[in-house]
C-alpha cells in the first residue's frame, strides 16, 4: 500500500498494475445527452443505500481550474492542444485530491466520466491519441468502466443536461467547421467521438451498456456489474 502522506506531485504516477489502494473506482463513461449523470446519481445513491462510503466526482469540477476552462469556452478561445491541456490540468487537480485521498481510505470513487472521455473527445478534435494516453498516464486504474453508448442521432433528440450546455459551441463542433448548421455539427461531431469510444472498448476493456433502453434497465445492469466487482473484492 501507499503512504497516505504522499505529496500532490508524488500521487500524480503513472499507474501500473491496477491503482494499488484499498478502494474502489467505479468509472461511468458517456457522450453528452447520454443519460450518464442520471445513472451516476442513482449508482451512488444505491451504494450509499447499501452502507458504502461513496465519494462522487464530475468532470470539470475542479475548484481551481474549471472556472478558467469556461471562461475560456466562453471566449471560443480553446484549441485543439488548450482544449486538452485544461482538462488534463482539471482532472489532475481532483485525482490528488478528491480521488485519490479517497481510495486510500478505503472508499468508492464514482466518477462521472474520466480519461476515456478526454481520449475521444480530444482525439475528435485532431489530438494525437499516443499523446492523449502520455498525457493521463497518471490516471489510477478504474476497477470497472460502465460505457452507455447512446447513438448521436438519438442523443440529438434529448434535451442538454443543462441551460448552458445548448449554447456550448464545443459539445457542437461548431468549432472544428464541421457545418454551419448547430445540428448536423452536433451529429458530426458526436459520430467521432461514438467511433472513438467504440475502438476503446476493446483497447480499455470497458463494459458497454446499451444506453438506449429505458433508465431502470440501465440501472439494473450497472448494479449487477459494480455488485460483482465488489463481491470479488471481499471473495
Amino acid at each position: 500500500m501507499r503512504e497516505a502522506a504522499m505529496s500532490v506531485d508524488e500521487r500524480l504516477v503513472p499507474a501500473v498494475g491496477g491503482h494499488g489502494y484499498p478502494g474502489k473506482l467505479i468509472v461511468v463513461e458517456g457522450g453528452d445527452r447520454s443519460g450518464r449523470s442520471t445513472q451516476v446519481e442513482l449508482l451512488v445513491q444505491w451504494l450509499e443505500k447499501h452502507g458504502q462510503p461513496v465519494v462522487r466526482t464530475d468532470w470539470s469540477t475542479s475548484p481551481h481550474i474549471s472556472k478558467a476552462i469556461h471562461k475560456a469556452k466562453a471566449e471560443r478561445a480553446l484549441k485543439t492542444v488548450t482544449f486538452s491541456l485544461f482538462y488534463a490540468a482539471d482532472f489532475a487537480d481532483r485525482v490528488a485530491n478528491v480521488v485519490i485521498p479517497a481510495l486510500e481510505r478505503a472508499e468508492v470513487v464514482v466518477a462521472d466520466r474520466y480519461v476515456y472521455t478526454a481520449f475521444a473527445r480530444d482525439a475528435a478534435r485532431g489530438a494525437d491519441q499516443d499523446w492523449l494516453r502520455t498525457l493521463y498516464n497518471f490516471a489510477p486504474q478504474p476497477d470497472v468502466v460502465l460505457y452507455l453508448a447512446v447513438t448521436p442521432a438519438v442523443r440529438l433528440q434529448r434535451e442538454p443536461s443543462a441551460a448552458i450546455k445548448s449554447r456550448d459551441i464545443y459539445e457542437f463542433g461548431l468549432d472544428l467547421g464541421l457545418s454551419a448548421d448547430p445540428q448536423q455539427s452536433f451529429e458530426l461531431y458526436q459520430q467521432r467521438v461514438f467511433d472513438e469510444f467504440d475502438r476503446m472498448t476493446g483497447e480499455f476493456g470497458l463494459t458497454t451498456i446499451d444506453g438506449e433502453q429505458d433508465v431502470k434497465s440501465i440501472q439494473r445492469e450497472m448494479r449487477d456489474v459494480v455488485s460483482a466487482m465488489l463481491s470479488a473484492r471481499t471473495a
